[in-house]
């Protein structure tokens, strides 16, 4: 297995490696997963159109046998394109489930490619998000000040590995967070089965209308009554209990040194009002030489001489980086005991090689590239860093 001993001057090997792994592995696999994405968003469109339908059917007739026909469609749908399709264009799956249909297919293509693509970074290794022992993660997780606080946590992805005698570990993670005073509220029931329940019963209620005559007007407004009185503040009440949906990347290190001190870096924007450590005792502002750095971001730290040991000029510059890569809304960082973690909050997926709503091309695989090649840039900077490495 390849090692590369300096990431930063190897990038256009890496980068030619990676271009290999496409012509080679990528492009031969690639036309069966447009076949499937093509299928899904089909299923996807037929699917929309039978719940209008019958909608429509339920509001405008008493017919049993119309709204049937549509369910049918609903249910066969799958079925119903594979058989018009061309032979070259169905699948072998028709059945697919419509809320897993993306995930299912976008994990088959990354389970089948990702093992072989972090080869080109040399000892990285990828598991599957559902493999990850989410108690150690959790309990890591629980003792940062510069993770927000969760209710729920997905784990979509992992990679790890090492470079030199600093240990890797990247995790990409989805959390929820309800408010303190909702906090024993069953809001994953509501948030699953409120859209169906709501969208059940405007469809009897339209049906009523039609059927009682001299009643209407009184379902009407009972209608418009239901939705100020009942739907709104369903609606409002999922907000507030929901207060926070975390999407991100969390970076650990696992460094040789062991810091006696606590050290934060965090953004110097509104998104940082909550961080209560600044508030603590004990903590000094670390004023570093990069006026730029210290616009953007805040220090704190309980020993400075300990801090400035890996804020070194060239580590922040690699550390601004990511947000080129990554676009996160805020990067924290956070050093106690020998570990450094790195939080990037963001919206988008990372470490994605494909998607369901456009074509799968070489660019897919060039963002990949530069999250993980940027992370382990700033890895390598702690390695080099001989305050930290010996």
């Amino acid at each position: 297995m390849t090692s590369f001993t300096n990431i930063q001057k190897n990038k256009n090997e890496l980068k030619n490696k990676m271009r290999e792994f496409y012509n080679t592995e990528v492009r031969s696999v690639l036309s069966e997963y447009e076949k499937q994405r093509k299928f899904i968003l089909k299923h996807r469109i037929l699917i929309i159109l039978s719940l209008i339908y019958i909608l429509i059917v339920h509001c405008t007739s008493l017919s049993i046998i119309l709204p049937v026909l549509g369910y049918i469609v609903l249910f066969l749908g799958g079925y119903i394109i594979n058989f018009l399709s061309k032979d070259c264009d169905k699948v072998d799956n028709p059945d697919i489930a419509f809320l897993k249909d993306e995930a299912n297919c976008k994990l088959k293509l990354k389970k089948k490619l990702m093992p072989k693509f972090m080869e080109i970074f040399g000892n990285l290794k990828w598991v599957q998000g559902s493999h990850v022992n989410s108690k150690e993660v959790m309990k890591c997780l629980g003792k940062l000040k510069i993770f927000p606080h969760y209710f729920t946590i997905n784990f979509d992805d992992m990679i790890k590995g090492s470079i030199g005698n600093i240990k890797l570990e990247l995790f990409e993670i989805k959390t929820g967070c309800y408010s303190d005073i909702w906090q024993n509220f069953p809001v994953l029931f509501y948030s699953s089965f409120s859209t169906i329940v709501i969208y059940c019963v405007i469809v009897l209620l339209f049906n009523a209308i039609l059927s009682t005559g001299v009643k209407s007007l009184i379902i009407i407004f009972g209608i418009i009554f239901g939705i100020i009185l009942v739907i709104l503040p369903l609606y409002l009440l999922i907000q507030m209990v929901v207060t926070q949906s975390t999407r991100g990347v969390m970076i650990r290190c696992i460094l040789p040194k062991t810091f006696k001190s606590h050290t934060f870096v965090y953004e110097n924007s509104a998104s940082s009002a909550k961080l209560f450590f600044k508030y603590q005792n004990g903590y000094e502002k670390v004023n570093l030489e990069d006026v730029e750095f210290n616009k953007m971001y805040q220090v704190l730290s309980k020993d400075q001489i300990e801090a400035r040991c890996f804020l070194s000029a060239a580590f922040m510059e690699r550390f601004k980086n990511l947000k080129t890569a990554f676009n996160p809304q805020y990067q924290r960082i956070e050093v106690i005991g020998n570990e450094m973690f790195i939080f990037l909050k963001n919206k988008k997926d990372c470490f994605e090689m494909s998607s369901i709503t456009e074509k799968t091309t070489y660019s897919h695989f060039i963002t990949l590239f530069e999250e993980i090649y940027s992370v382990l840039s700033l890895v390598e900077q702690l390695k080099l860093n001989q305050k930290i490495s010996v």
